[in-house]
């Protein structure tokens, strides 16, 4: 069973979506309890803006022939 707020929950998304959402929050939400270090939060953000090179476009799947 998955552990998301109610309101990630709620959206019209995949499961792995709202993972993503639901561990951002879950940093962020660390970070400004100061239950992590600023290091930590850096390495995330970088991460986190990484992966959004990726998810940020809008892709078409690939057909692989006949």
């Amino acid at each position: 069973m998955h552990e998301w707020d109610d309101d990630i929950e709620a959206l019209d998304m995949s499961a792995a979506e709202k993972n993503g959402l639901q561990v951002s929050r879950n940093y962020i939400k660390a970070a400004q309890d100061g239950e992590i270090s600023d290091e930590q939060m850096g390495a995330y953000s970088y991460a986190n803006e990484f992966n959004n090179c990726f998810v940020s476009h809008d892709l078409e799947p690939v057909s692989r022939g006949p």
